[in-house]
């Protein structure tokens, strides 16, 4: 998978665990221990975020394997 591909499936993954977790934004920024700002600029290219940052994420909305697999 092309990391074009990648960063659009972890976008979408990401939003639609949102929702479902009701989590906002900030509340995730917050449990990561980022600045909103970075995690907003980070989530524009998710390439940018550490793996520790996004298997905290990864946590925290609880992907399943599938979707934790497709990301990396």
């Amino acid at each position: 998978m092309k990391k074009y591909d990648r960063d659009v499936f972890f976008k979408a993954a990401f939003a639609k665990q949102k929702v479902f977790k009701g989590y906002n934004n900030y509340q995730i920024a917050t449990k990561i221990g980022m600045p909103l700002s970075t995690f907003y600029h980070k989530l524009n290219s998710p390439g940018k975020f550490t793996l520790e940052q996004m298997r905290k994420i990864c946590h925290i909305l609880q992907f399943s394997v599938e979707d934790k697999t497709s990301i990396i």
